[in-house]
């Protein structure tokens, strides 16, 4: 394998300098070209691979929607390594050096090609120290595919090969807990003038005792005091009962019941639950950082409006190693109705608790997804707060490997209270219950007239694709279909207008002024008469014959707004699947380029959630609710950023932002209206992008339906390095010695919001407050 310098490196006798930001190095192979498929690179480093930070890129053709990328591992070791998996069309390999010494080395650098065989005895023997991590890795595997699917299955692979490396770098960096950090704390927690008392229920079934020590020991070493362990032992295990009999004496906080039933509760379970103010849960096992009961306690009170207190969680091995970071949105309400969205992680004020209980066992089993739904079905977004910190270290196993959302009379009950809630009652909580155990929401009857909304300018064989797909794949009952012309030129334009208008569906109304999206479509919905609205560009092809019906079962929501759907390139490759903000630009696409039928990071790209904003290429909204907000603001966004402000907008008047991935079309992205290059429209561009950042910028800095531990500059759900949000107690400094400009700017737009104050942990937008 060649090493080539590219950019930004001097190669020396005895090595290399490096000579600027981000030194880049081009590997070539000395006999043939890569091949798509699985690779083993590796290579030894003149010092610590804890000194450099790595990243191996494969550019890929044109072809490709964006390149792909593996940081390596950094241990304290010379040399590193990491799989990665080349794409078809992969063209080159770089490795970028953004973080290095001033002088260095690198040798035996080696390309091997990999079998998926090899991948999997590869992380076999990482992941399996003992013959029990064998049981749980079939164990976890079997759960991912009854849940996920082989895509999931292999999605999961491909993360497994190189982001538990990651991750140790990024917790030995952003996320240990030195000795000082205890004593900021305790100091803290001194001055707290009132202490939430914290409930913690573990139910404890004959099992691993050394895992129970784990849990135990984690709760022993919190930095907050003001909390109890209420223990369910449900089994005659000696050892068991003498291992908790002794921990309880040592502890008056531990509380032992051996009240037998999970369905009544028993008097010891009543009396300690008066006694709290917040309930949380935890599994045998399962083990909590120092500060996170601190952390829950800090939250419940800077937000007593607060019913639900949750945070991040990882997962950790026997051995202490932590891996599989899920870094979770804040409240995300239509996220929980069809998936988990809190985790394990997650305090409820007991008072609400005792509501939703009643005499029925705090022990009940799945009780915390099921009060999470109820709050996303009946309470407002303040309701909720979200700390983005991992709290909560989930066991190195999988016990429960069924469907979680399948089978589930409570889950099923608090779905269908949540449609009920909605205005749409279904004859049975069953009916609602759909894919995965998603809630469908039922249509009226009749389903309420739908008017579509096309603007075009010539482009004839896109439109013609179009407005094909939409007549005739569409299966939903009443729609009619609007072309706005903008000023077209072409002969066959008009003729393909004289043709298609025939059709009683589609009507043709002209907008003879300059290019303006918002105008356009602010002047066709004030003339169509739908009660649903959809706007959809030229560009796009119908694939999902369902497309209007899922869109409208949402629309027809009281606090829903705007709609998204799933959009596709041409290849197959996700092209929008909601929108944030402050990704690369102002606003940007999630899973942008993420191969059609992979569900993305925690599966969210499959999954029907909450957005700040969704693309008007496809949007469905109500009549009312658009004129409400006065339609798009033709004013200040032309072409740009219009349709993200509208969503804004809404959500400031209340209206959650809503995208499904069941509505699938292709966009081919702007086909019809080509680049700017002229001077008044690149003038035009700039001055809304500037608009935009300064009426949103506080939308723009933090988005809450992206996580601040992921990074803001990937298409990607990648790390962070650093986070944006570090511990609140102290101020983050990331090692930047022998950084170059680059890495040192980069990790500055990472970090540039490193501490907020406790006012500023939201559910909604960075504008609201409680």
């Amino acid at each position: 394998m060649c090493l080539s310098p590219i950019s930004a490196v001097v190669q020396r006798i005895d090595g290399y300098a490096c000579a600027g930001p981000d030194p880049t190095f081009l590997l070539e192979p000395a006999d043939s070209a890569f091949i798509a498929g699985w690779i083993c690179f590796r290579c030894q480093l003149s010092a610590p691979a804890e000194q450099f930070d790595l990243t191996l890129i494969a550019e890929t053709s044109s072809s490709w929607p964006e390149s792909v990328s593996r940081r390596l591992p950094s241990r304290d070791a010379i040399g590193t390594g990491c799989l990665l998996l080349l794409p078809p069309g992969t063209r080159m390999l770089r490795l970028s050096l953004p973080t290095c010494p001033q002088q260095f080395r690198i040798w035996d650098v080696t390309i091997q090609q990999r079998s998926k065989l090899q991948v999997v005895i590869s992380i076999l023997q990482r992941r399996c120290r003992r013959p029990s991590d064998l049981l749980h890795l079939a164990q976890r595997a079997s759960s991912i595919l009854w849940r996920r699917g082989i895509a999931g299955l292999r999605q999961t692979l491909y993360s497994a090969t190189g982001a538990a490396e990651d991750y140790a770098t990024w917790v030995r960096l952003y996320d240990s807990f030195p000795s000082r950090d205890r004593v900021i704390l305790t100091d803290r927690m001194a001055r707290l003038e009132w202490r939430p008392r914290l409930l913690l229920l573990l139910l404890a079934d004959a099992g691993d005792q050394r895992a129970l020590e784990q849990t135990l020991d984690s709760l022993a070493n919190q930095t907050y005091d003001s909390w109890k362990l209420l223990i369910l032992l449900r089994t005659a295990d000696p050892d068991l009962a003498s291992l908790l009999a002794d921990a309880s004496k040592r502890n008056p906080s531990i509380v032992i019941s051996r009240h037998q039933s999970i369905t009544d509760c028993g008097a010891q379970e009543k009396a300690v639950l008066a006694e709290s103010d917040a309930i949380g849960f935890l599994d045998t096992g399962d083990q909590l950082p120092p500060h996170a009961l601190h952390s829950i306690a800090e939250e419940l009170i800077a937000h007593p409006r607060a019913i639900l207190v949750y945070s991040d969680e990882d997962q950790i091995t026997a051995d202490g190693q932590r891996y599989d970071p899920w870094f979770k949105s804040d409240w995300n309400p239509d996220l929980m109705l069809n998936a988990d969205a809190i985790g394990r992680i997650a305090f409820f004020r007991s008072a609400f608790v005792n509501s939703m209980v009643g005499d029925q066992s705090i022990f009940q089993p799945d009780l915390e997804r099921n009060l999470g739904q109820r709050i996303a079905s009946t309470m407002d977004m303040g309701a909720v707060r979200h700390r983005p910190q991992v709290l909560y270290h989930r066991a190195d196993s999988l016990f429960n490997t069924d469907n979680p959302n399948l089978g589930n009379p409570d889950r099923q009950q608090a779905k269908a209270a949540q449609i009920q809630q909605n205005g749409v009652d279904p004859r049975s909580p069953q009916q609602a219950i759909g894919r995965h155990g998603e809630v469908i929401f039922p249509l009226p009857n009749p389903p309420p007239h739908i008017s579509i909304i096309i603007p075009t300018k010539d482009a004839v064989g896109l439109l013609r694709a179009c407005v094909q797909s939409v007549l005739t794949r569409s299966n939903y009952p009443s729609f009619d279909l609007t072309i706005v012309n903008n000023r077209s030129k072409s002969k066959a334009t008009y003729r393909y207008f004289a043709e298609i208008t025939k059709d009683a569906r589609v009507s043709l109304l002209d907008y003879d002024a300059p290019y303006n999206f918002a105008a356009i479509n602010n002047l066709a919905a004030s003339r169509v008469h739908g009660d649903l609205l959809v706007f959809l560009n030229n560009d796009t092809e119908v694939i999902s014959a369902n497309w209007l019906g899922e869109m409208a079962r949402h629309a027809l929501r009281a606090q829903i707004g705007p709609v998204g759907a799933m959009l596709y390139y041409r290849n197959n490759s996700v092209q929008h699947a909601g929108v944030l903000l402050g990704r690369n630009v102002p606003a940007d696409h999630a899973h942008k380029g993420l191969p059609r039928g992979q569900s993305g990071y925690r599966g969210l790209a499959a999954k029907i959630q909450n957005f700040s904003a969704v693309t008007a290429a496809c949007m469905m909204i109500r009549r009312e609710v658009f004129e409400l907000a006065g339609g798009f603001d033709d004013q200040h966004f032309a072409v740009a950023y219009n349709d993200v402000d509208l969503c804004l907008r809404l959500w400031e008047l209340g209206y959650r932002t809503l995208w499904t991935p069941h509505a699938e079309l292709y966009h081919y992205e702007s086909a019809t209206l080509k680049m700017p290059y002229r001077r008044a429209r690149r003038k035009r561009t700039v001055e809304e992008v500037n608009t935009f950042i300064a009426r949103w910028q506080e939308c723009i800095r933090h988005d809450p339906f992206h996580n601040p531990n992921l990074s803001r500059f990937s298409n990607g759900m990648t790390l962070a390095f650093p986070p944006a949000c570090p511990h609140r107690w102290r101020v983050m400094e990331p090692r930047s010695e022998h950084l170059g400009e680059s890495a040192r700017h980069n990790l500055h737009l990472e970090g540039e919001n490193d501490v907020r104050d406790a006012s500023q942990y939201h559910s909604g937008p960075a504008r609201r407050s409680d």
